[in-house]
């Protein structure tokens, strides 16, 4: 299996289920297209969730990965953390979200953060994961998309 991103002006949608809470009907979520190949070559296509840009928007001025990182490290700030914690990834996206019923991307750094815990029943390690959605326009974090 293949997992590919619609892409608008070269900046990726985002691809993951990014929001907390429960996902709403009609709300903005992932993109997602797959392709499933086996040895003898392309079984099946899918794509779901793709967005048709029907009208664009305004440039504006993005806030840079350092200004979003610190967006996220500050709410860290005043958390005492048990576990090990850790940014895995980073990057600059579109993230879909709904507003008076209009589904609008919004470009927005999308930061995975990575907390060890440990299963002491099996005596294991793993991590959870949590997504800090920064828009990278105001810089203030985006917690659902509806």
């Amino acid at each position: 299996m293949f997992i590919l991103r619609q892409t608008i002006d070269n900046i990726p949608l985002t691809n993951i289920n990014w929001q907390q809470g429960i996902i709403e009907e009609r709300e903005a979520t992932e993109t997602q297209i797959e392709l499933f190949y086996s040895k003898d070559g392309l079984i099946r296509i899918t794509a779901r969730r793709i967005y048709e840009i029907i009208e664009g928007g305004e440039d504006k001025k993005l806030i840079g990965g350092a200004n979003a990182l610190n967006t996220v490290l500050a709410q860290y700030s005043n958390v005492i953390l048990k576990n090990p914690t850790r940014i895995i990834s980073m990057e600059l996206n579109y993230v879909g979200t709904v507003s008076n019923n209009n589904y609008n991307l919004t470009p927005a750094w999308v930061i995975c953060v990575a907390e060890q815990n440990e299963d002491n029943e099996f005596n294991v390690l793993y991590d959870s994961y949590s997504y800090y959605v920064i828009n990278a326009i105001t810089g203030e974090r985006i917690l659902k998309a509806g």
